[in-house]
């Protein structure tokens, strides 16, 4: 065999292993226009866009009502819904709007005419659209604060104790999970007192200061 002819051969693989050495910059595999190369795990702001493009929020229910006489209308998203017919007119300066069943929708109360912290809850029904008096805040029937934690507070205080009950929903059921009393003593010593619910609604004290 002539040498000349094996000197092909070996040529060859030499220059397959040395270009497997080489490090290669990925950009050189692609060939295709308008096609980028991401090389860090970290997404690109025009990508993070396009992952959110298709998240939609849940229709917002914008609750407000409108006083005709005696007669409120309740309307979501400008649209009424349901009149309630009074024999009073009702004071709206105590009407309170508020998210009362911890359902993400807002919720009404509207006051008696005297005393007004007493009056009715009305809460929105989303698949029906429609209000509903709800008998476990109606059975409260006064007027409750929403706290930040969703939590409802009742005021119950009078001319010596200052008094909150709290309220929170647990599923579809409504109850009491502590009441607090501060109040002073014949030496004009602040005390403070916080009462518990066992799971049958017992109330205990659980801490006094």
């Amino acid at each position: 065999m002539k040498k000349h002819l094996l000197i092909l051969p070996i040529l060859a693989v030499c220059f397959m292993l040395s270009s497997c050495g080489k490090n290669k910059n990925p950009e050189d595999y692609v060939t295709a226009e308008n096609f980028i190369v991401h090389t860090s795990t970290t997404l690109p702001d025009s990508a993070k866009t396009f992952l959110y493009t298709n998240t939609q929020s849940p229709e917002k229910k914008n609750l407000t009502y409108a006083l005709d006489g005696t007669n409120i209308a309740l309307l979501i998203n400008d649209e009424p819904v349901k009149s309630i017919e009074n024999y009073y007119i009702p004071d709206t300066s105590a009407i309170v709007v508020a998210d009362f069943n911890a359902d993400g929708y807002d919720d009404i109360f509207i006051p008696f005419s005297d005393p007004t912290y007493y009056g009715t809850y009305y809460c929105y029904n989303y698949a029906k659209n429609d209000f509903y008096e709800d008998n476990q805040l109606n059975d409260i029937g006064k007027i409750m604060s929403v706290s930040d934690n969703g939590t409802l507070l009742l005021d119950q205080s009078d001319n010596s104790t200052e008094r909150t009950i709290e309220y929170q929903w647990f599923g579809n059921d409504l109850k009491a999970i502590q009441k607090t009393e501060i109040y002073k003593d014949e030496n004009k010593i602040s005390h403070k007192d916080v009462y518990k619910y066992d799971e049958n609604g017992i109330e205990y004290l659980f801490e006094s200061t």
